[in-house]
């Protein structure tokens, strides 16, 4: 079996991620899935009191790091 590289290890995990956009954001969560065209990574939001779990995909070209 090969050697997972990171991120691909790390997937299954909670981690730290920035994201490139007008204002840097940094959000942590559970790293869902690793591919060619970016991650998937699964948060649980607050809202009202209540929380709210949303899984959201990121292409790497605003992917700042992880």
């Amino acid at each position: 079996m090969a050697k997972k590289e990171i991120p691909q290890r790390w997937t299954g995990e909670e981690v730290e991620v920035s994201i490139r956009t007008d204002v840097p954001e940094e959000s942590t969560g559970n790293l869902k899935e690793v591919n060619d065209g970016g991650i998937v990574v699964s948060f649980t939001v607050e809202k009202d009191g209540k929380e709210y779990g949303r899984t959201v995909f990121y292409p790497w070209s605003i992917v700042n790091w992880i």
